[in-house]
């Protein structure tokens, strides 16, 4: 049988006699066929690697009297296309029934939902004795932090990049992979772009550096989000005395992008690239690929030097200006917003306020946010906290406790000074 992911298909389970008066309940349970053989820990890791494609009811009953009952299988779409699958449906009933397994392969749903066009667009491995300062903070031949990766989005809708992931090989060690660096809380824009730097694996020391960058970001890098690499001493992995495989993995465990640079040229002091830019073949050496513009790299912008227009259209920064909190991965410290979690973004866990979804346009100095709790949009900004503007039928300036917590809040509202909480009508006492 075949179905597809944003399908259904109707099963039937079936006996050779009748149920007795009290019916049999049959469990029913899906598997994937590459799942089957492997250890309860391997099928963990599976399955955090291939999200199930099929869901079945956990249960059926065939009826006193009746020889077969029918249960709906059901696709799951993942967004992705990422290849059919076979998966089996198991039904078990005790010890009077014998074990009944049928398969089903699941098919990808339409080209239209993988809005994924994510690239490798551009890597420097090395450039040594050039002279040249790719990440122009005014020392040239950083051994780490002038190598750098950048990826691009081709596609037509803005990508949460959290749990996606940068690896590379040495191409004469196919079988020896490293992680670069793994996204948390990332956005990249429509036709926009995102580079990941060498740099320290010291977590407050890297933090500066990212924010080093980001500060000049808009002047040198044409508003690209500037990131650092997270996974290791060794920066972004890249080798320049041997070919380099890159791949961009997501957080299925799919490969997006799969690239490989020579390594005849892996030290030619120039980065490889892609051209024409995002949709061309990776490997060409920058200096020929950018025609009359002549650069021997181009971070974050288009191989000629022009930004990539996405950059221009959205605030990929935190907007609350957090920094991660070392050991407590997904959390955020802000000087002002205070803890927050990010592993959903843009919906964001407070510490305070518990689970708010943060409005694309927001910006620095005007923050809106959907707060679950008070069931509206609220708006925040750094001069006004713990002032906040409360929309709605009860518009208003409020102010936020600060002992408040996602399951206990008061507010006092400015216009009368009377109190609320949330949730309603508790007490103060």
């Amino acid at each position: 049988e075949t179905v597809a992911e944003d399908g259904s298909i109707v099963g039937t389970v079936s006996v050779a006699n009748a149920a007795p008066g009290g019916g049999w309940t049959v469990d029913l349970s899906v598997v994937g066929r590459e799942e089957l053989h492997l250890s309860r820990t391997e099928q963990g890791d599976a399955g955090r690697e291939n999200p199930p494609k099929l869901t079945v009811p956990a249960q059926v009953t065939i009826a006193g009297g009746a020889t077969s009952a029918e249960f709906t299988a059901t696709g799951i779409t993942d967004g992705v296309l990422n290849g059919d699958r076979i998966m089996e449906v198991h039904a078990r009933s005790g010890t009077n029934l014998t074990p009944i397994v049928t398969r089903i392969t699941v098919t990808d749903a339409d080209a239209a939902l993988d809005t994924f066009n994510i690239v490798v667009n551009e890597a420097n491995a090395s450039i040594t004795f050039s002279g040249l300062d790719a990440n122009k903070n005014g020392v040239p031949e950083e051994f780490l932090e002038d190598t750098f990766i950048e990826i691009v989005n081709a596609g037509s809708e803005n990508v949460d990049l959290t749990g996606w992931r940068l690896l590379t090989w040495r191409v004469t060690e196919p079988a020896h992979s490293a992680v670069s660096h793994v996204f948390n809380g990332t956005i990249i824009p429509s036709l926009g772009s995102v580079v990941i730097w060498g740099g320290s694996d010291i977590p407050a020391e890297a933090e500066a550096q990212r924010a080093e960058l980001q500060s000049r970001s808009d002047a040198d890098f044409g508003g690209a989000t500037m990131l650092i690499a997270n996974t290791g001493s060794q920066g972004t992995n890249l080798q320049f005395e041997d070919g380099q495989r890159i791949m961009l993995q997501n957080p299925w465990g799919y490969i997006e992008d799969d690239v490989e640079y020579p390594v005849d040229d892996a030290d030619d002091q120039q980065s490889f690239t892609r051209s024409p830019d995002a949709t061309g073949d990776f490997a060409f050496l920058h200096f020929a690929a950018s025609g009359f513009a002549f650069l021997n790299f181009s971070p974050g912008l288009e191989t000629d030097g022009d930004p990539f227009p996405g950059n221009e259209f959205i605030d990929t920064s935190d907007v609350f200006g957090g920094q991660d909190i070392p050991n407590f991965p997904g959390w955020k410290a802000s000087p002002w917003y205070l803890n927050y979690n990010v592993d959903f973004w843009p919906w964001i866990f407070h510490d305070e306020h518990g689970w708010q979804f943060v409005d694309a346009g927001s910006t620095k100095d005007v923050t809106f946010v959907f707060d679950l709790g008070l069931d509206n949009w609220v708006f925040v900004n750094e001069a006004a906290y713990r002032w906040i503007f409360l929309f709605g039928p009860n518009q208003g300036w409020i102010f936020t406790f600060d002992d408040n917590t996602p399951e206990r809040r008061f507010f006092q509202r400015l216009d009368d000074g009377s109190l609320f909480s949330v949730p309603a009508g508790l007490s103060t006492n």
